[in-house]
């Protein structure tokens, strides 16, 4: 009796003392760096090197990455990678988090009126069309320019991604933040 009570406190202060990677620390030490998830071989062995390691041994307890090609993990090679990341970040120690640009951030940013002839363009005070911003007062406007981000909260379900952050700097040349708009 006394052994089987001891291992099992001795389980459940492990337990208790095990990170939950899904919850964002109280103070935040942190590091944010880009990523390219492109399945190459090696690339996560490299941020793993370069920086995981020292940020581990510095005491950082998270690592903020802006994710570029999320739209790619449709790809098993990319999806795999970002498995990988997910779980070196884990692995060292640290809450994972993720920047996203939107979608359009790869061309200039701006409404394509072609390309995104079925989403609303920007009206203005006056009336007029500008058909080179995006509506974004429309649900499918964000929810087609930001679309990684719904790949990446539907992969947080089964990975621990502590937070999807939108990064909004890159909307300027989406919309106009004059009020009378």
């Amino acid at each position: 009796m006394k052994k089987t009570l001891i291992t099992g406190l001795t389980g459940l202060m492990l337990f208790t003392q095990a990170q939950d990677f899904r919850k964002i620390p109280d103070k935040i030490t942190s590091i944010y760096g880009g990523f390219f998830l492109r399945g190459a071989p090696g690339a996560v062995g490299e941020l793993t090197e370069n920086y995981l390691k020292p940020m581990q041994q510095a005491g950082f307890n998270t690592c903020e990455l802006k994710l570029h090609r999320v739209g790619d993990t449709g790809k098993p090679e990319v999806a795999g990678q970002l498995e990988d990341l997910v779980k070196a970040v884990n692995d060292h120690g640290m809450v994972f988090m993720a920047y996203l640009y939107p979608d359009t951030h790869r061309g200039n940013g701006n409404r394509d009126p072609k390309l995104h002839a079925a989403l609303p363009a920007m009206v203005n005070e006056k009336g007029e069309t500008l058909p080179e911003k995006f509506s974004m007062a429309h649900w499918e406007v964000w929810e087609t320019i930001f679309d990684s981000a719904f790949k990446l909260a539907e992969f947080s379900k089964k990975l621990p991604i502590a937070a999807v952050k939108l990064d909004i700097e890159t909307l300027s040349c989406l919309a106009s933040y004059d009020d009378a708009s």
